[in-house]
């Protein structure tokens, strides 16, 4: 997304994002800050020091060699979590974080006018806020899909009584999507075949690549 928003500023584009904080170790990398240009970042979600100090507990529970009355109990508290979460996070355990995107983006689109509005999953749960604020009359939506979202081989979440839901959630957010960008040939394939050959007006394949600045010697 950072390499999007450089040349997408390159190209005239004015461009303003809602992102998560971050949890400690990964979603930051400072040293692509001064690729953003004059892109605008709006941070919504757990500041990143409280997600510091539940990632330091996380890291004490899963210690094996670390046992004692009070860590028992709170990684019985953790298996416990995990299990709620996955009972009631739909598609995905950053549902919260997306309805606080949904709030920030609503206010945004009230302040300015915006010609698009462009989500990109992971998580899937941001698509959810995109379909939201198009039918609240936003702009036109774009859809990025980098991974397959119903149906994942690798989500333990789109297995059994859970697919049900995923599908479903999807058929709304690919019916209200203006246009669905897809990262893998098979992608296309596998969305026209649960919805239609109407999808060929609106669904594009645009591949991983690279920014050639990167390897300039």
């Amino acid at each position: 997304m950072v390499k999007l928003f450089k040349y997408l500023a390159d190209h005239n584009w004015s461009v303003d994002v809602v992102a998560p904080q971050g949890r400690a170790g990964w979603f930051l990398d400072p040293s692509l800050e001064p690729q953003l240009k004059d892109t605008h970042i709006y941070r919504v979600g757990v500041g990143l020091s409280t997600k510091r100090r539940i990632q330091h507990w996380r890291n004490i529970a899963k210690d094996p060699m670390k046992s004692d009355t009070g860590l028992e109990l709170l990684r019985l508290i953790m298996r416990g979590g995990r299990i709620i979460r996955n009972l009631v996070a739909f598609p995905d355990e950053y549902l919260i974080w997306a309805f606080m995107a949904l709030v920030k983006a609503r206010n945004l689109l009230v302040q300015k006018k915006y010609h698009v509005v462009f989500t990109s999953s992971f998580p899937y749960s941001c698509h959810l806020t995109g379909a939201i604020l198009r039918r609240l009359g936003g702009p036109p939506w774009i859809m990025d899909m980098r991974d397959p979202w119903a149906g994942h081989c690798f989500r333990s979440q789109s297995t059994g009584w859970r697919r049900i839901f995923d599908q479903k959630l999807e058929a709304i957010a690919v019916n209200t999507a203006d246009a669905i960008l897809v990262a893998l040939p098979h992608m296309l394939d596998e969305l026209i075949g649960r919805y239609g050959n109407s999808l060929h007006n609106k669904l594009h394949l645009v591949t991983n690549g690279f920014d050639p600045q990167d390897f300039t010697i």
